[in-house]
């Protein structure tokens, strides 16, 4: 337990300095993108799992996501932060550009190249602004509390199946943190659990334990696989994908084909003389899966026997 706080609090003073240093970064990563497509980026090293995983594909091939122009023309800036103007314009995009209202936002202004997408997003419900202010600050970096309530909310509006589990959240090292009555990010629970579910947002695995980080700013990279997620699995459910079971040196298990955004059939493994204790997503076994979850990509799962 004491390692564990100790843990916490040394997240959370990261969380601090992160805050900071996005703070200072959000006027140099809110340059507007430019259409362009994987292969054209030239700060993108193909070892990237944006790439490895099919994200950047998918993104750049269906007109979601671009590359910066100007003096920064050819770049996708994977691992920069993304703002909420850039994640706003990534679901207005896949909803198909419609026009709105003016969004009443003091900072977003006709001219705006984010305009229309922040005026649709207001006026579907998928973004509220800044009570206090009544600002939307388009270029602020958009943290991964926020991007969980946005689509949520997105998906809600595109029809999708908005029922969730909440295993996948609970087995987040960090859920009693986020649901305490003082936390700042507790209205984001139910939209933490959804996309916990679906597969839309995972946590970062640390020390064997998954955690949301909500407090923290996302990447470009990282929006490239949420709305991936979002739109293939949880609203299109496109696509059948391989789940693989490694028994490790078990009896062999069949592969289960699983359709985007069902789950995955629990299997239970045999090896003489050992007893099954579950299954893991890495070789290391640190890593637990979670059957409550949906599918949204291939995986191979790995047998841990006591």
């Amino acid at each position: 337990m004491t390692a564990m706080k100790s843990s916490l609090r040394r997240r959370l003073a990261a969380i601090v300095s992160l805050a900071l240093a996005l703070t200072l970064a959000a006027g140099v990563t809110s340059a507007r993108p430019a259409q362009a497509y994987a292969w054209s980026f030239y700060d993108v090293s193909p070892e990237h799992w944006v790439v490895t995983e099919g994200w950047l594909d998918y993104v750049t091939s269906n007109g979601i996501m671009m590359g910066y122009e100007g003096e920064r023309a050819g770049q996708f800036g994977p691992d920069n932060a993304i703002t909420r103007a850039e994640f706003a314009t990534m679901l207005w995009r896949i909803a198909g550009s419609g026009g709105a209202a003016d969004p009443g936002f003091p900072d977003v202004n006709p001219g705006d190249w984010f305009y229309g997408a922040v005026a649709w997003c207001k006026q579907q419900g998928i973004i509220t602004g800044y009570p206090e202010t009544g600002t939307f600050e388009p270029n602020r970096t958009i943290n991964r509390a926020e991007l969980a309530t946005m689509s949520y909310r997105f998906a809600n509006y595109m029809g999708a199946d908005m029922s969730a589990d909440e295993l996948a959240y609970d087995s987040t090292a960090d859920h009693a943190f986020l649901d305490a009555g003082d936390s700042a990010y507790s209205y984001a629970r139910p939209y933490l659990i959804w996309t916990c579910d679906k597969g839309v947002l995972t946590g970062v695995i640390d020390q064997g334990a998954d955690w949301l980080d909500v407090s923290w700013g996302a990447t470009r990279a990282q929006a490239a696989k949420v709305v991936t997620v979002l739109k293939r699995c949880a609203i299109d459910r496109s696509g059948v994908f391989t789940v693989s079971c490694d028994p490790t040196g078990g009896a062999a298990i069949p592969a289960q084909p699983v359709a985007a955004g069902s789950k995955a059939t629990r299997v239970y493994p045999t090896l003489d003389g050992r007893q099954f204790v579950g299954w893991y997503t890495d070789a290391a076994l640190t890593h637990e899966y979670t059957f409550a979850s949906d599918v949204t990509g291939d995986v191979t799962l790995y047998a841990k026997w006591a």
